[in-house]
């Protein structure tokens, strides 16, 4: 990123995505401080100047039209000192669809100096007409060790399974009720992760708030939960395919296993073959 600012090749729009802790905001305080010249320690508070913040106040926990238009307006004030006019939408994923809509004409025709860069932990609730205005920077989910445990799991399992001798498709079954078990185990640590972040907004919003806001928010950590966990069960998918190879599985049996646990139709096995029938 600080190559593309010297080089004047930074976009206009970005996109930081991650869980809670991954480190969305750090992320947007430092291209702030890079391209504003504010401290990055300032960037979110009063001290920052020609950096403007929307992020979620209403009682239905949701960033308005008129946020979005208070928005716009100081970005089409004239910036100072060379600064570039920074705007930064935190839990982007809880723009109104009016202030999406409103906010996707900025995108379109971003104020000349300026910086856009909208946090999100749920990016795919954002419109399609956002997303594929910006670039998307992904940061690494909270938890990263107990992800590296779950490897580990499966690597264990693939070298206990590496000396068997004759790979069939009823091995490959067996192999995909393992991974199963190790899915259902990530599966139940997501839902208690979100239960207890849900629980938590409950106790800290619950004077402040009215009920629809706590059915929405249900909603939204009940598909936050999904994504999560389609997201851990494709990085496993990956270390299958990974070490498996390495551990010399046929790529038949890896790719049957993937299918089985995606609840995919199996592909026709091909007993000495690497590839599945035509």
């Amino acid at each position: 990123m600080h190559r593309a600012h010297e080089q004047n090749r930074l976009a206009h729009a970005y996109l930081i995505s991650g869980p809670p802790g991954s480190g969305k905001q750090q992320l947007a305080a430092d291209l702030a401080s890079l391209v504003n010249g504010t401290p990055v320690v300032d960037v979110f508070s009063a001290k920052a100047r020609e950096i403007f913040v929307a992020r979620p106040e209403s009682k239905s926990r949701r960033i308005v039209i008129e946020q979005i238009r208070d928005l716009e307006h100081a970005l089409q004030m004239r910036a100072t000192n060379a600064r570039r006019k920074v705007a930064i939408i935190s839990d982007a994923d809880r723009l109104q669809p009016q202030a999406a809509n409103a906010f996707l004409k900025t995108l379109e025709e971003p104020p000349k100096d300026s910086l856009l860069l909208l946090l999100s932990a749920l990016p795919e609730a954002l419109p399609e007409t956002i997303l594929s205005r910006c670039i998307t920077i992904p940061l690494a989910r909270d938890g990263q060790l107990q992800a590296s445990d779950e490897e580990k799991k499966l690597v264990k399992l693939l070298q206990q399974v590496s000396h068997e001798q004759k790979w069939t498709i009823q091995f490959a079954y067996r192999l995909a009720q393992e991974f199963q078990r190790l899915l259902r185990s990530v599966r139940e640590e997501v839902k208690r992760e979100t239960d207890e972040a849900l629980k938590q907004e409950q106790i800290r919003y619950k004077d402040a708030t009215d009920g629809a806001w706590l059915e929405d928010r249900e909603q939204y950590y009940k598909a936050r939960a999904e994504s999560l966990y389609l997201q851990r069960r494709a990085e496993l998918v990956e270390t299958l395919f990974a070490c498996g190879l390495t551990f010399c599985a046929p790529v038949m049996v890896c790719r049957n296993v993937a299918c089985l646990v995606q609840e995919k139709k199996p592909l026709r096995w091909q007993a000495d073959s690497a590839q599945p029938k035509s």
